[in-house]
């Protein structure tokens, strides 16, 4: 009896635990995101933030911006700890987003 209430509390807490800290994230990073940008309504923020970007990528993908964009990206490549950083976070994003993606085939593990 103890031992079936045991494993019924286990089965519960696999359950609900990754639903709970998934949610718990999840409202961490928008009140997080929210914060950078407070205009004191909940999700403007991030609204404003969203419109931004797609603004910067709609400006960036020009064919007037794209030459100051190599420019940019070169000098960051020649800044010795920089250079580290910039790299590896852009490989990190090319590899799943853009052109040059590495995991767009499925595997069998």
């Amino acid at each position: 009896m103890i031992r079936r209430i045991g494993r019924y509390f286990l089965n519960g807490l696999l359950i609900i635990a990754p639903l709970s800290i998934t949610i718990w994230i999840v409202v961490g990073v928008i009140d997080w995101l929210d914060s950078i940008i407070d205009l004191g309504v909940p999700g403007l923020g991030i609204l404003l933030m969203l419109v931004l970007l797609t603004l910067v990528g709609y400006i960036g993908s020009s064919f007037f911006v794209k030459p100051f964009i190599v420019i940019a990206e070169r000098i960051l490549n020649k800044v010795p700890l920089v250079s580290i950083i910039y790299s590896s976070i852009k490989d990190l994003f090319d590899a799943f987003v853009g052109d040059n993606q590495k995991f767009n085939k499925p595997v069998l593990v």
